[in-house]
């Protein structure tokens, strides 16, 4: 079968609901009830023991990013057993996945090949997102401090910062507390930029802190001209928070920690969220009549799980090409293998940008 008449029959599929190119997998649809159950009581037992652990300690990130293949490992066996046993389908990994399909080097070419077209997609629309968020996003914190209303926090007005934050003291107490902080939060639910006031990182500016603010404030003046304007308040478009750990990983040369969350990244994170979206949900969808929104509904669904505004688009898009790539091999390797290349390019420019805060928020994880 010619490369040209399978991405004929892909685009084809995209508007028939009855073609498929992808070969119809042998589960009995019911099932999937069975692993989406299971997902769910195996993803809650995780997520409440990582909420035992200290709040985003190292034990703690550990633990999550464990949850989620352990959790998968788990419902794909009860699956397993569940097809076998109740409605006796005989299922195997190859079979279910394509794994047995052999065209482990059309897989490997085609994975190298999209994984890096991803790659360059997904920076580019990631960086547009960024500078999209910069440019919407006004630091309501800081804008009170803007006496004149000007879009500038001069010289004069953050001698007098002191004066201005009193006005966010709801309680009257004296301080900032959390609630007053986050009373700040810009259209995205970021924390304001006046939380570089506080230095002692207990999320409360404190007296002696709101007397400090004019020496603290000098720390986002970034050009030095003894004002704030432009950039330097409005909001900046945050990183993922896997992607600041792991750079700070870096910085710290805690290189036993980096290998863990390194090989995470570039082989199981790749295996386990493929079987997830494009191994099981993506041909459950459509193998009910519902092509596109198999396609368009998972792709969202992923960039969903990955929680970050400013990936959002690239991921989306990333995930649709991991399906037609699904879709031309009949062979969750080579997803496999795209995604795998994806998160390796970006664990590079992690280590890359390490320090340089400027370059992080485009790169995704």
């Amino acid at each position: 079968m010619s490369g040209a008449w399978r991405w004929h029959s892909l685009a084809a599929a995209t508007l028939d609901t009855n073609a498929f190119v992808l070969s119809k997998r042998q589960w009995h649809p019911e099932s999937l009830i069975t692993f989406g159950a299971s997902l769910m009581i195996t993803l809650g037992l995780g997520g409440a023991i990582s909420g035992l652990l200290e709040n985003e300690s190292l034990e703690q990130m550990v633990a999550n990013i464990l949850v989620l293949p352990a959790s998968i490992l788990i419902s794909l066996i009860v699956w397993f057993q569940i097809n076998r046993r109740f409605y006796k389908v005989s299922m195997s990994v190859g079979d279910t996945f394509g794994f047995n399909r052999k065209k482990s080097l059309q897989c490997l070419l085609s994975g190298l090949i999209v994984g890096f077209v991803l790659v360059l997609a997904a920076m580019v629309l990631a960086f547009a997102s960024a500078k999209i968020i910069e440019s919407l996003g006004e630091d309501s914190g800081l804008a009170s401090l803007d006496e004149d209303n000007n879009g500038v926090i001069t010289l004069e007005e953050w001698r007098n910062a002191d004066k201005a934050l009193i006005s966010l003291d709801a309680n009257k107490d004296g301080q900032l507390s959390r609630e007053e902080i986050m009373a700040k939060t810009n259209i995205f639910g970021d924390a304001s930029s006046i939380i570089v006031l506080d230095t002692d990182k207990d999320m409360i500016i404190s007296r002696e802190e709101i007397q400090n603010a004019a020496a603290n404030l000098a720390s986002l003046d970034k050009n030095n001209d003894g004002q704030l304007s432009g950039e330097e308040i409005t909001t900046k478009a945050n990183p993922q928070k896997l992607v600041l750990f792991i750079a700070d990983l870096v910085e710290k040369k805690r290189y036993v920690m980096l290998v863990f969350f390194v090989c995470m990244a570039v082989f199981v994170a790749p295996i386990v969220e493929e079987i997830l979206f494009r191994g099981i949900l993506y041909p459950a969808i459509k193998q009910i009549g519902y092509p596109r929104l198999a396609a368009i509904g998972t792709a969202i669904l992923f960039a969903l799980f990955h929680v970050n505004l400013v990936t959002f688009a690239s991921l989306t898009v990333v995930a649709l090409g991991l399906v037609v790539l699904y879709e031309f091999t009949d062979n969750l390797l080579a997803p496999i293998i795209a995604h795998a290349i994806f998160n390796a390019s970006n664990v590079l420019m992690i280590f890359i940008s390490s320090g340089q805060s400027s370059a992080s928020s485009w790169i995704i994880w």
